[in-house]
């Protein structure tokens, strides 16, 4: 056999030899087409309508009741007071509306002046939710709550000051409402939004322009 022959005999017998750095190239993976973007888009909007329209659902069934209230605001809201009739009331019975409440004593220089703004201000109310009130709820409970006296005094004082009819007038004989928000001066005014909380307290006189921007600020009205 020629030399030839068997050279060509022997490179066609022996395996062949791979590049080693061919085995680490790796086949390229088709890039995604527009119709699979397009459906990846699909699903992601479709799982975002359906967790909004969830939430929506749920707050829609979740029950309308205020949550209860904490601090010196449970203690004042759950005691019992008398109006002038002689009927026993809570504050509690109000949780669900804003209430403004004024604490008044008929031995206070400004009571007199303040209680005849404060009047002034259930007036506006009044009129403002008569004109724009859907219903009977959407309104603002104005009491006042005079402090440890009796009847023929609290009554005389808020009769001068013309603010015992556009007020809801009640009497504390333990001075409980004074001591549960911790009065340190008469008269006390505090503003307690619809879930019985107290958003804010003003010590000493105030008016009715003052009050209104108050209320305004905190519920919008």
């Amino acid at each position: 056999m020629s030399p030839n022959v068997l050279q060509y005999h022997y490179s066609m017998t022996q395996p062949q030899q791979r590049d080693p750095l061919a085995q680490t190239i790796t086949t390229p993976q088709p890039a995604p087409t527009r119709k699979t973007k397009r459906s990846r888009k699909t699903v992601i909007i479709i799982c975002v309508t359906v967790i909004v329209v969830g939430a929506i659902i749920i707050a829609a069934l979740r029950p309308n009741t205020p949550p209860p209230a904490s601090g010196y605001a449970a203690v004042i809201l759950s005691h019992e007071y008398t109006d002038y009739n002689g009927r026993t009331v809570k504050l509690n019975d109000f949780v669900g509306l804003p209430m403004v409440i004024m604490s008044w004593s008929t031995d206070c220089n400004t009571c007199g002046r303040t209680l005849a703004e404060f009047a002034r201000f259930s007036s506006l109310m009044r009129q403002y939710f008569d004109v724009t009130a859907e219903s009977a709820n959407e309104r603002i409970i104005t009491i006042g709550i005079n402090r440890a006296e009796g009847l023929d005094a609290a009554k005389a004082f808020s009769d001068k000051a013309s603010a015992t009819n556009d007020i809801l007038q009640l009497l504390d004989p333990d001075d409980a409402f004074y001591a549960g928000i911790q009065g340190e001066t008469v008269p006390e005014t505090i503003i307690i939004d619809r879930s019985g909380v107290i958003r804010e307290h003003i010590r000493g006189p105030i008016g009715t322009t003052d009050l209104r921007q108050r209320v305004n600020s905190i519920f919008g009205i």
